[in-house]
């Protein structure tokens, strides 16, 4: 998480500077090594290390992808592209943690390792062949390579979309890591547990597109976007206060979520120029990397300070609430200038 705080709007210039084709390559490449580094990984340095490259190629790639996206669905389908590309997350975790750990238990823990790594070296050749930058999409080289020249030509609004991102993510975020301790502390087995706190990755894999469509469908993205932080917040309020629904309130929030995801990555292509999407992307990454590390670090505060998760919770929820502000002052600029 720590380089997508610090690298994001650098990566974003270089997206900006030289497409997503090189700039993807770059990031697939640069996962491989750190995906080997890891996997001979003997000491607990040389895993960090392994690390901290991967989170440098997420980095990279988290601005890249969703540019490359945006280029080339604007104006058409972006509902529906960025939908499926949002299904890629949850889909991705639900098969690490359903296969690695068996793997890793019968052929040794390096064992999933080098099958990631085998699987990226695929997708960097796939990623080679068949992307291509779009006539101009590099705008030769911006006028400027300075990062705060370019931040300040994606303006203010950018920022708005950005805070709404993080906040949200830092309640989400909280979530997904204290509700397995939250649901074995109410008496649920650890199993019952891990199952309701991942129900909701399930459900994004079918709607996130079936939101994107709606999106291309109805426009109004901004109106997705609060629906999705209201009815969001109204579940994580609710599950602490009637836990025995908490499956089906799990499973509700998700269909929220997948309101939000799409919607809030397709509003950059509508209100900024391509010449600085990727710093917009950047900006967006920023603020979530900051809210994945305060919002669990606030809620599990909370819990700390009361002994009680309710509390946590209750945090959760304002900080979903308080991303309702910089979402519609967003709208009301925006429609007065239209």
């Amino acid at each position: 998480v720590f380089p997508s705080i610090l690298l994001s709007f650098p990566c974003g210039l270089l997206v900006d500077k030289y497409g997503t084709r090189i700039t993807g390559s770059i990031a697939m490449a640069v996962t491989i090594v750190g995906t080997v580094i890891v996997a001979l990984g003997d000491s607990y340095l040389v895993l960090i290390l392994g690390r901290l490259i991967l989170g440098i190629a997420a980095t990279m790639m988290l601005v890249a992808f969703p540019k490359l996206i945006t280029t080339w669905f604007a104006d058409r389908e972006i509902g529906l592209a960025m939908g499926i590309y949002h299904t890629t997350f949850p889909l991705g975790n639900i098969l690490v943690l359903n296969f690695a750990g068996v793997m890793a238990y019968n052929m040794g823990w390096q064992a999933p390792i080098w099958v990631c790594a085998a699987l990226s070296a695929v997708v960097l050749l796939l990623y080679a062949i068949l992307v291509r930058d779009k006539k101009d999409e590099q705008y030769k080289t911006q006028e400027s390579s300075n990062v705060f020249k370019s931040v300040k030509k994606a303006g203010w609004q950018i920022w708005c979309l950005g805070l709404v991102w993080g906040l949200f993510g830092a309640g989400t975020i909280s979530f997904f890591t204290y509700a397995p301790d939250y649901f074995v502390n109410i008496g649920k087995t650890v199993a019952q547990a891990g199952f309701i706190s991942s129900a909701p990755m399930f459900a994004s894999i079918i709607l996130a597109p079936v939101v994107g469509v709606l999106i291309d469908r109805l426009g109004k993205k901004w109106l997705f976007v609060l629906i999705g932080l209201i009815g969001t917040s109204l579940t994580l309020f609710l599950i602490p206060r009637t836990p025995d629904y908490a499956l089906v309130l799990a499973i509700i929030m998700r269909v929220f979520v997948a309101m939000f995801t799409p919607a809030v990555f397709s509003i950059p292509g509508e209100i900024l120029p391509a010449a600085v999407q990727g710093v917009a992307f950047g900006v967006i990454l920023t603020c979530q990397g900051l809210g994945n590390v305060i919002g669990p670090a606030l809620t599990g505060f909370l819990r700390d300070v009361t002994g009680d998760y309710l509390w946590s919770f209750v945090g959760m929820v304002v900080m979903l609430v308080i991303a309702i502000i910089p979402i519609l002052t967003l709208q009301f600029i925006h429609k007065k200038k239209s």
